[in-house]
């Protein structure tokens, strides 16, 4: 079909404006040197068809400054611009089939194919973002357990935060009850702690946060650091109230001990909890060394002999 079409623009495109802003265009990007060498001159000045087969005359070349034919003079402006094919332009004829068109036009044009191994490179390159996905009704919308399979965690050397990585854990922990949403609804009702508290209304924006991310966004929140500061504080309120998971005490608490499935029963990461706890046994260690240091520093000191002036040294 048409490109105005295939690309749900809100109408017909005018294709003297179309012409107009490819020519605009490429001469930026000719100026950048990001452009081909040479192209052939078929945009500017089509002929008496006009543009394409649309049957409009052809815009003159876009005048602007620092580039040959504009108005304004500039030394170093180049005597003149290869102009950039554009048989994307140009409608099928009746019954018969659109030549390279479209974005395969423009692509081949700058000697990059879509689909090529140039392309899937560039689009790959940032390990942040997920390819979007549109709803029947043309918004960016995805399903939450879809995005987090298609999230693939990278190495970064220049990574800021110590410690294990868990954003991945928690968005697979979250994908057993849905969305983050619905096990945040979840988490409230079994600790009983009241809609006005401060970890209930920061643990509720987390998981609308990631959510928000993964749906609508549709980020890689797996190689961003900022969602490892996130999860990591969703994950320490959740050990902030871990004592109202763990069941009544007496014979059924032993049942459900023996019993339970391998998993966690709140957002915890059992890496994250092993770094903490050797983080802070670490810093029990310096404390009781500086404890002890203040101690034998105090015990070294001779107090005064009573009604003196202290002992002579």
């Amino acid at each position: 079909g048409r490109d105005d079409e295939m690309y749900r623009f809100p109408g017909p495109f005018n294709p003297a404006q179309l012409h107009m802003l490819f020519n605009q265009g490429y001469q930026l990007a000719v100026a950048e040197g990001v452009g081909p060498a040479v192209a052939p001159p078929a945009l500017l000045g089509a002929g008496p068809a006009g543009l394409g087969g649309f049957g409009v005359a052809a815009a003159p070349p876009l005048a602007l400054p620092g580039f040959a034919g504009s108005p304004v003079p500039d030394a170093a402006a180049p005597a003149a611009l290869p102009q950039l094919p554009l048989a994307a332009l140009h409608p099928p004829a009746a019954g018969g089939v659109a030549g390279a068109g479209g974005l395969a036009a423009l692509a081949a044009a700058l000697n990059a194919a879509p689909g090529s191994e140039q392309a899937r490179s560039s689009m790959q390159s940032d390990a942040r973002v997920l390819s979007v996905k549109y709803d029947a009704e043309g918004k960016r919308n995805r399903d939450f357990k879809s995005a987090v399979q298609e999230c693939a965690e990278s190495g970064f050397d220049d990574w800021l935060l110590r410690g294990p990585r868990t954003v991945f854990f928690v968005m697979n922990f979250l994908c057993n009850f849905g969305f983050p949403l619905a096990w945040h609804t979840k988490w409230r009702n079994e600790t009983r702690l009241p809609a006005d508290s401060r970890d209930v209304q920061l643990h509720e924006l987390i998981c609308k946060v990631v959510q928000i991310a993964l749906v609508y966004d549709q980020l890689d929140i797996t190689n961003l650091c900022s969602f490892e500061l996130l999860c990591r504080e969703l994950q320490i309120i959740e050990e902030r109230h871990s004592e109202k998971f763990v069941g009544k005490e007496g014979d059924f608490d032993d049942f459900r001990l023996l019993t339970q499935l391998d998993q966690t029963m709140y957002c915890m990461s059992p890496k994250l909890k092993e770094f903490l706890a050797g983080e802070l046994s670490k810093e029990a260690s310096v404390l009781k060394e500086r404890r002890k240091a203040r101690e034998e520093r105090a015990l070294t000191r001779k107090p005064p002999k009573k009604g003196g002036k202290g002992e002579a040294e």
